[in-house]
């Protein structure tokens, strides 16, 4: 099982970046490899200084593995046809991963194993960032996720669109919100609701969209909040119609309106 896959290049006057994008879920496979979402230990596609066993979604660590090769030899092609006033990609071009929902899980995992696996291609550009959106939970220990967040090395992003489930989608919490949803329907209340911890964790630091403000003649008002892993796992995410990829390219471009003025 693979994703489609598309890598393209965007240059700025003399910044260039190379963006490699994986496609999400549409269609049934997909799903069940969605599902399949017990733990697996890594092994050596992604060993880290931590003190425990890596270890990631097991439907989508198989996916990233049977992509990566073609993946990393399309990067090394298109790093020859990157020119550069010195002939350098390092000096000016970056590289770039993204998806949405499990193509955002897939492209986390392909990057976090070039991050720390790929010396030649981390020798080949100058940053390399991982920016995903509505990306499912992928990684366990947290550790594993804290050593890629150093933001000189490249920024590391999950967009999340306020009250969207899949990046809140891990075993223990679905378990747990659906305890939530029965013992409220019969006993309403404004009470906090313990989650408990996680088991697995979203590749990169969380940066919530959500809509402020309605109005009539200007639209809605959508920013941006980056939240604290401790105050994410407390959050009751269950909105599916918040998931859609056409939801979150709207509320990209209303960021990009509000805050471009």
């Amino acid at each position: 099982m693979i994703k489609a896959c598309m890598i393209t290049s965007r240059t700025t006057g003399e910044d260039q970046l190379l963006i490699v994008v994986i496609r999400g879920t549409i269609s049934l496979v997909d799903w069940l490899v969605n599902l399949d979402g017990d733990l697996e230990l890594t092994g050596d596609f992604l060993d880290s200084e931590c003190d425990e066993p890596v270890k990631a979604h097991q439907g989508l660590l198989r996916v990233a593995k049977r992509m990566l090769p073609a993946i990393c030899s399309k990067i090394k092609s298109e790093c020859q046809t990157l020119v550069t006033p010195t002939n350098d990609p390092k000096n000016s071009a970056e590289l770039l991963f993204t998806g949405h929902s499990a193509g955002g899980g897939v492209a986390a995992l392909i990057c976090a194993h070039i991050r720390n696996h790929c010396p030649e291609l981390i020798q080949a550009f100058q940053k390399i960032h991982c920016i995903t959106f509505a990306a499912p939970p992928v990684l366990a220990p947290h550790s594993a996720v804290i050593t890629d967040l150093d933001a000189s090395a490249g920024m590391t992003l999950n967009v999340v669109n306020y009250g969207d489930i899949v990046p809140r989608a891990e075993k223990n919490y679905i378990r747990s919100l659906l305890a939530l949803y029965r013992e409220r329907a019969e006993d309403p209340s404004e009470d906090p609701w313990d989650f408990g911890r996680p088991t697995t964790f979203n590749y990169g630091q969380i940066v919530i969209l959500q809509d402020t403000e309605e109005d009539e003649e200007d639209g809605a008002r959508v920013h941006a909040y980056r939240i604290s892993q401790d105050l994410w796992q407390t959050l009751a995410f269950g909105s599916v119609r918040a998931h859609p990829m056409a939801v979150y390219l709207e509320a990209v471009d209303e960021f990009v309106v509000l805050h471009s003025k």
